[in-house]
């Protein structure tokens, strides 16, 4: 175990240990010190535990720069049963001992609430209850650190031991509370016990002026409606069941077994209902053993009668023993079981259980992430879209523990705090938006400090779903599409703006401006009428911005489209000037007599000669189509579909004309291997067609864009958003 040299304590250094004259009782508490030091350092917890026995003075004595004691290093280190082992020692005098800080404030117990630690935490917590409520230097309470790391059975254990209205009014120095602290690790089951058992907490909010609801709509990777899965990946969600999570509200004492938490990873859970099935063999087989003994117990003659018989008889009397042979089957059948559960794992990696563990994970925090909001929203007794920060603090303010406000707290509390509806617009967080609206209609009105509501949101950050939500309500979304900014910009001037950041699901400028232009359609046709001719304060009319803004985005996606046309037509009329001259050839020559080609019976011939010309037109096709994008003017309009249609049909043209050069050239060539050497074609063509596969893996993402880009109507988010 390394540390650094700075953790080193300044009253044990020898230069001020020289200065000082010292009694001999001094002299053996610093070497004492320097002893314990040492082997906390290295690890050496044994010899930690006979220094603490030796003496009872070095149960209290920091070691540290950090004035950290033996015990906080232990804790801090996971050393579960050397802390239960110091604690044993300590004996009565432990209440003192673990109320001692470090130079941050932290207890043992705070300590052990980060690292995870039930069985420590537990046995501090029982010693000394006032600890689970004692402050750090950051007002930080153990019980918000176990929220604030997602430990939730800490969080429980501590919770038992802690008062219900301490509890509740836990904050750290910037305002959070537990509920606070648990959203914004996405911690869900956790915030889900804690609305359940604190639901005034629901309405408390930070010096930033934070509710947990805020928190919960600035994070859209907890919700599916920002999730972008693949088609495959997209049935194989519908398919995996994610269990809801469950609680009562006034159980608010429950007590996890005390047991440390263990990291899960990936795998942790692959074969979960294999080692289950496991796990009943295994108790069964126990069972069968226990009942055997039983049995022998009772019948102690018999037992005494079947050792004096003969081995033969013996082996004989067991194979006839109900359990016996219920044991035996149980232990086949657990074998099998091993056997099964090893070669799940082996396939795990070929099949992709992996990826499939990971799409049911994001389904489960998807659905967790809508019952926390489902219960927030319950329990939100006033929306807070038209009161002011300060206003929805609870009336009790005396019992909630008081810190000092930031110096920069009066200027943030002047602005005017975005709603969580308009967040959620903002982040694409249409779950969301849409359950607000049913529970409170009123929030549609919410604006922003620069007067944009939602539908302007959500058009100026390029979220088609919440987009698409508002205009299912016809009767809305009239009236907040005509209402302007701040600065005079409809919905389709913020629709037509274009900034350093571009979400689209597509690579390539020319793409990107493609997905620009779909979206500002996308968004004009549900304007009112006249809405592009409209002006804002700088007297600029939608096209007017988009043609501005997409200027050097249009400028990149030209020489992108020409400089792809140009490298395609060359590899095009490489193909045709191939493709002529061997259609052009016919193999084994013509017939002197009858003029016609002498092998065309062969069923080959007939594959040679229509490859052939399929290869010639259709490279002469892609040729057409680049030289057409490569003259093209470029407008701005033809990157909607005309170019990129072009681009698609060129691109499908060349690797067809490719595909039947190579299908020429292979039967074209049968006619020139003899008899011997004809088994040996087969694996020669195969060979030939790998550079066309490669070819066609190279293209097949740009492929799939285009298609995309085409025939999609509503543009989508990029999927590593």
């Amino acid at each position: 175990m390394e540390r650094v040299e700075e953790a080193a304590v300044d009253i044990y250094r020898e230069d001020e240990v020289e200065e000082v004259d010292i009694t001999p009782e001094d002299a053996a508490l610093y070497k004492l010190a320097h002893e314990l030091f040492d082997n906390a350092m290295n690890g050496q917890w044994e010899e930690v535990v006979g220094v603490y026995r030796s003496s009872e003075n070095v149960h209290d004595m920091r070691i540290t720069k950090m004035g950290d004691t033996a015990l906080h290093i232990a804790v801090s280190d996971g050393e579960t049963e050397i802390v239960l082992h110091l604690l044993r020692i300590i004996g009565n005098d432990a209440s003192r001992i673990l109320k001692i800080e470090n130079n941050k404030g932290n207890t043992p117990l705070h300590l052990a609430a980060v690292v995870g630690d039930v069985e420590t935490c537990h046995a501090m917590a029982t010693k000394e209850p006032k600890l689970v409520s004692s402050l750090n230097n950051e007002n930080e309470t153990p019980l918000f650190l176990a929220a604030l790391n997602g430990h939730e059975n800490v969080f429980l254990c501590l919770h038992c031991h802690c008062d219900e209205e301490r509890c509740y009014s836990f904050r750290a120095r910037n305002g959070d509370t537990i509920l606070h602290a648990a959203m914004s690790g996405e911690y869900f089951s956790l915030a889900f016990k804690i609305i359940l058992w604190h639901p005034r907490l629901v309405k408390y909010i930070n010096h930033s002026g934070l509710s947990p609801l805020h928190i919960l709509a600035n994070t859209p990777s907890a919700f599916k409606s920002s999730s972008r899965l693949r088609l495959f990946d997209r049935l194989i969600y519908q398919c995996l069941i994610a269990e809801e999570l469950k609680g009562q509200e006034g159980n608010k004492k429950i007590c996890p077994h005390l047991k440390k938490e263990r990291n899960i990873d990936n795998t942790g859970s692959e074969s979960q209902a294999l080692t289950s099935w496991g796990n009943w063999i295994c108790s069964s087989l126990s069972l069968a053993k226990r009942g055997n003994k039983k049995e022998d117990a009772e019948n102690p003659q018999q037992k005494s009668s079947s050792m004096q018989g003969t081995n033969q008889r013996e082996e004989q009397g067991r194979q006839r023993h109900p359990n016996y042979i219920y044991a035996s089957f149980v232990t086949i059948c657990y074998l099998i079981t091993e056997a099964l559960v090893e070669m799940y794992r082996f396939l795990r990696g070929l099949l992709g259980i992996s990826s499939i563990q990971k799409i049911h994970q994001d389904k489960r925090k998807h659905k967790w992430a809508t019952q926390v909001m489902n219960k927030l929203l319950d329990h939100t007794s006033s929306y807070m879209y038209a009161q002011s920060p300060k206003e929805p603090r609870p009336t009790d303010e005396s019992k909630i523990t008081q810190v000092p406000e930031p110096p920069e707290l009066d200027k943030k509390m002047k602005r005017q705090l975005m709603t969580p509806i308009l967040i959620a617009a903002k982040m694409g967080v249409s779950e969301m938006v849409e359950k607000i609206l049913q529970k409170f209609p009123v929030a549609i009105h919410d604006v922003d400090s620069e007067n944009k509501n939602v539908a302007l949101l959500a058009v100026e950050n390029r979220q088609p779903h919440v987009y698409s939500l508002l205009v299912d309500k016809k009767k809305q979304i009239t009236s907040l599409l005509r209402q302007v900014d701040n600065n005079g910009n409809n919905a389709l001037h913020l629709a037509a703006k274009s900034g350093s950041h571009r979400p689209w699901n597509s690579p390539g400028s020319a793409l990107q401006l493609q997905w620009e232009l779909k979206w500002y359609m996308f968004v004009k046709k549900r304007m009112p009428p006249h809405s592009s001719v409209r002006f804002n304060k700088d007297g600029e009319t939608p096209q007017q911005i988009f043609a501005t803004s997409h200027n050097d985005l249009h400028k990149e996606g030209s020489n992108w489209l020409a400089k792809t046309s140009e490298s395609c037509s060359v590899v095009a009329a490489l193909i045709a000037t191939v493709s002529f001259a061997t259609s052009a050839t016919v193999p084994g020559g013509l017939n002197d007599k009858t003029g016609s080609p002498v092998l065309e019976d062969k069923p080959a011939f007939n594959a040679f000669t229509i490859s052939s010309l399929l290869s010639l037109c259709l490279s002469l096709t892609a040729l057409a189509l680049f030289y057409s994008i490569i003259t093209s003017r470029f407008k701005v309009q033809e990157f909607s579909n005309s170019l990129p249609r072009k681009l698609l049909l060129g691109l499908t043209s060349l690797f067809a004309s490719i595909a039947s050069a190579l299908v020429s050239f292979c039967t074209g060539h049968m006619f020139l291997l003899n008899r011997q050497l004809k088994h040996l074609a087969y694996p020669l063509y195969a060979t030939t067609c790998i550079p066309i596969t490669i070819f066609a893996l190279s293209l097949l993402p740009l492929y799939s864009d285009l298609l995309q880009g085409i025939f999609t109507k509503v543009p989508q988010h990029n999927q590593m958003e």
